[in-house]
C-alpha cells in the first residue's frame, strides 16, 4: 500500500489560545512542537516531528545567555537528544543531537522572499508549504506577550498568506494573528505610572 502523508499540520506554541482545538491522535494529522515546549505538554508522543531553530550547541551552558540558565540550556539538549530517538528532530547545527536532521535551509530559501523569518512560527510555516501539507493551522501563537521580534508576527501572518495563495487551507486557532495594532506615544513613566505595552480599544 502506498504511503500517504498526512494532509493536515498543526503547529503548536506556547500561549494556551486555541489548544482546545487540536485533534490529537488524527490519523492524518502531523502535530509539530519547538523549543522548550515540552514543559508545557508531557506526553511528547503525540507529536511527530520537533523543531530547535537556534544556530547554537547544546553541550555549552552558556550558548544563549539570557534565554536559560546556564544548567538548563545542558538539560535543553539532553532533552533534545532524546526526542530524536522519538521523532524527527530539525535543527541548524546536528553536530551535538544525534539523529537529528539539519533544517532544509536552502530549500525554503528558494521560495519566494525565503530569507524572511523573524521567529520559530514562520519558519514552522514555510516548511510545512515545502513539505507540501493541504492545511496548516497554527495554535498558541500570542506575540502580545512580548519575548520576540517586534516582526514576529507580521511575518507569520506573511507566510500564512504565502500558503493560502498557493491553495492551502490555513486555521489560527485563538491567539492575535491578523489583529490591527497601532502605535501609542505616552509620557507616562516606566515603573511609576500605569501604562499597557498593548492597548485594546
Amino acid at each position: 500500500m502506498k504511503f500517504q502523508r498526512p494532509r493536515k499540520v498543526y503547529i503548536i506554541g506556547f500561549a494556551s489560545e486555541g489548544t482546545a482545538d487540536i485533534p490529537w491522535g488524527a490519523s492524518d494529522t502531523e502535530f509539530w512542537g519547538f523549543n522548550e515546549l515540552y514543559r508545557r505538554y508531557t506526553n511528547l508522543n503525540d507529536f511527530t516531528r520537533w523543531f530547535e531553530l537556534h544556530t547554537v550547541t547544546f553541550d555549552q551552558p552558556n550558548a544563549v545567555p539570557g534565554y536559560f540558565a546556564p544548567d538548563e540550556w545542558l538539560k535543553h539538549g539532553a532533552l533534545l537528544r532524546q526526542l530524536a530517538k522519538m521523532m524527527p528532530v530539525y535543527t541548524p547545527l546536528i553536530a551535538t543531537i544525534p539523529g537529528a536532521k539539519v533544517y532544509p535551509l536552502a530549500k525554503i530559501h528558494a521560495l519566494p522572499h525565503g530569507a524572511y523569518h523573524a521567529g520559530s512560527f514562520d519558519w514552522m510555516v514555510a516548511f510545512a508549504i515545502a513539505e507540501g501539507f493541504k492545511e496548516i493551522h497554527v495554535c498558541g501563537a500570542d506575540f502580545a506577550r512580548g519575548g520576540e521580534p517586534i516582526s514576529a508576527r507580521p511575518c507569520l501572518e506573511y507566510w500564512l498568506g504565502v500558503a493560502e495563495g498557493r491553495g492551502i487551507k490555513t486555521v489560527v486557532h485563538g491567539g492575535d494573528c491578523f489583529r490591527i495594532y497601532h502605535l501609542m506615544r505616552s509620557d507616562c513613566a516606566y515603573g511609576f505610572e500605569p501604562f499597557a505595552l498593548v492597548e485594546d480599544a
